[in-house]
């Protein structure tokens, strides 16, 4: 078996990513690879159609993606402070069109995501199981 180059994690901060990403910065160590964490905002246009009584669609992006930063800074610092190749990403769109976007983009030799992220439900998310299905690289799915 080759060593990994390049490790896509896909988080969206829930339990299950949570044990995705510990797979994946294990995996990272013992092969040397670079770990690339994603977090994909959806397009609230296509989404959340626009309400006129509700907060404006700019306002509401804008608060996400601080939200989304705040996150990501927070898992930086106290969830990889141990890991010394990492790069931390954030996507607007699809979450798996862009996360198989961003694996051909770094040529990722692996991606690493939990069965199910935030929207909870079955064995297996829609995410996930896109991703596996749709990928051309491994895709290795934490229960």
């Amino acid at each position: 078996m080759s060593s990994f180059q390049t490790i896509l994690c896909p988080v969206d901060f829930s339990r299950m990513t949570d044990k995705a990403l510990d797979l994946a910065k294990c995996l990272a160590k013992l092969s040397g690879a670079r770990l690339a964490v994603l977090h994909v905002l959806p397009e609230l246009d296509k989404d959340y159609p626009a309400d006129p009584a509700s907060i404006s669609s700019r306002v509401l992006k804008a608060e996400l993606r601080m939200a989304a930063d705040k996150k990501m800074s927070d898992l930086a610092k106290y969830r990889m402070y141990d890991t010394e190749n990492a790069d931390f990403f954030i996507a607007v769109g699809y979450p798996p069109e862009e996360i198989l976007q961003r694996a051909r983009w770094m040529e990722a030799d692996l991606i690493v995501l939990g069965a199910r992220g935030a929207e909870g439900g079955g064995r297996v998310g829609g995410v996930a199981e896109k991703v596996v299905t749709m990928a051309d690289i491994p895709v290795l799915v934490a229960t």
